[in-house]
Formats: C-alpha cells, sequence, structure tokens
C-alpha cells in the first residue's frame, strides 16, 4: 500500500511545485440538478464527518518511516484509538451512509425491505385519471432485477415470458419503446433517474473525501495519501465497489493538468480541490 506514495508525491510536488489546498468554503460541489436523497447541508456534514473520522484516525504523529516505507506506530499512544475506530463504528455513529449504498427507492420508509414495489398502468376517461388496467411489478432494490409480476399484459411481448432476465432499466428502454397509447409508467422512470443521480452524488462525495484527505497534510503529503488510501479501502468494502488502483493517482493527476491548462504558469500557485 505505501510504495504507491512516491508517484502520487511526484504528481503534486514535481516540476511545477503545485500545491494542493482544501477548499473550505461550503460551496456545493455536487450541483442541485444531480441531487439525490441528500440535499446540499446533509452532504456537506457527511462528507465532513467522513474526513475528520479517518484524520482523527490517524493524526500526523501516528505514522512512522521504517527503511523508507510509511507504517502505523503501534507504540504510539495513539495506535488504541486507531484500532477502535473502525468503518463499523463510524457506520453506527452515521447511518446516513446507508444511503451510499445507493439502491433503488433510496431513502424511503421501507428501507428495510429489499424489494420495491411499483405499478404501471393506462388510463382512460376524457381527463385520463381512471386506472383503466394496472401492472404490478417488484424488483431487488440493489440491482434493479425484477422478481415478480402481476398483470403482465402491460409488459412488451419479448418479455412477458422471462420478465425475470431484464432489470428496471432495461424495462423502461422498452416501455419507452412500445408506445402504449395512454401508458403511465412514471414510477419505474423516476426511480430510474434517482438512482442515476444517487449514483452521481455517490461518486462526487467519495472523490472531495479523497481530494480533502490527501490534502489533510502538506507538510507530509504521503501521510494524507494513506488517510485517503484507507478511507477508499473502508468504503469501496462497505460498498461492494472495486475501485481502480490508480484511482487516487489519476484524480490527483486530472486536477493537476485541468489547472495547467487553464493557467499559463502555475509554479507557486494553489489549487482548488473542487
Amino acid at each position: 500500500m505505501v510504495n504507491i506514495y512516491e508517484s502520487v508525491k511526484n504528481i503534486i510536488n514535481g516540476d511545477n511545485k503545485v500545491k494542493l489546498q482544501k477548499d473550505n468554503k461550503s460551496s456545493h460541489f455536487v450541483k442541485s440538478d444531480v441531487l439525490g436523497n441528500l440535499n446540499h447541508i446533509e452532504i456537506d456534514n457527511l462528507t465532513k464527518t467522513l474526513i475528520s473520522w479517518y484524520k482523527l484516525k490517524m493524526p500526523n504523529r501516528l505514522f512512522t518511516n521504517n527503511n523508507g516505507k510509511l507504517e502505523i506506530n503501534k507504540d504510539d499512544i495513539s495506535y488504541t484509538n486507531y484500532e477502535n475506530m473502525t468503518f463499523g463504528q463510524l457506520f453506527r455513529r452515521n447511518t446516513s451512509l446507508l444511503l451510499l449504498k445507493c439502491k433503488y427507492g433510496n431513502g424511503s420508509s421501507f428501507y428495510s425491505n429489499d424489494k420495491l414495489n411499483m405499478d404501471i398502468f393506462t388510463t382512460s376517461g376524457f381527463f385520463g385519471n381512471k386506472i383503466d388496467k394496472l401492472c404490478k411489478i417488484s424488483i431487488d432494490r440493489n440491482d434493479g432485477k425484477i422478481l415478480d409480476v402481476d398483470g403482465d399484459y402491460l409488459l412488451p411481448l419479448n418479455i412477458k415470458n422471462n420478465y425475470t432476465d431484464y432489470n428496471i432499466e432495461e424495462l423502461l428502454e422498452l416501455l419507452k419503446k412500445d408506445h402504449i397509447e395512454r401508458l403511465n409508467y412514471n414510477s419505474i422512470s423516476n426511480y430510474v433517474s434517482r438512482k442515476k443521480k444517487d449514483l452521481s452524488m455517490r461518486n462526487k462525495i467519495i472523490k472531495k473525501v479523497c481530494m480533502d484527505l490527501i490534502a489533510s497534510s502538506n507538510d507530509k503529503i504521503e501521510y494524507g495519501y494513506y488517510r485517503a488510501v484507507t478511507f477508499l479501502n473502508d468504503i469501496g468494502n462497505f460498498l461492494k465497489i472495486d475501485f481502480d488502483k490508480d484511482y487516487l493517482n489519476k484524480l490527483v493527476a486530472d486536477l493537476e493538468k485541468k489547472k495547467v491548462k487553464n493557467n499559463s504558469s502555475v509554479k507557486g500557485k494553489k489549487i482548488s480541490l473542487n
């Protein structure tokens, strides 16, 4: 885990001597049009909690250099605190982390249930306010797979007999092409749209936490990088995500390229993490 620190140090402290600086503004790094189940205040609070947790878990004095290899000093008085501050403990203190799993129907009052029910229906009447035919659909909230259907007459023909092979997003695309008159599938469309927003929001939160942790110790950038690696491992295990092994390096490299492109000279300049 530790040898890869050199690559990120070279990116940050290379020829341009670019200095990372944490953006202390509570400005919205998640734009309003991609907000999921968390509002801006909740996003800021969750992000700050994650950053603070890993800074407290691994203060600068806890690191030691062992023949060029960065390690945690087990003899330091802070080591007990380091061991006790597990991600499980963090989750028990902040259950809103569960929203980062981005299940379908995230944040609903039936969150403990891994089955989500929705309807598609046709309407009749002058104002289209009378339900004519109704189809009830149950999906797996984790992957969106269709589990059960009650009243399959509104389903596209090619999935009626094998609907369990499809997920909610595939169903939505087929419903759009079917053009059944007065067919209402708003519930499906809303769940899919919210899922995409949740995923976008989650990606931005993880990126923000990583970059702020990397910048959490400007004098010893490898300490901040160690914190970011630890966070990424923990959140990856919690969410069952395999992040690219160069995820952090790419974040910093892309950030530097963007700033270099926008400035004729970046030597000695501070750059924002947003």
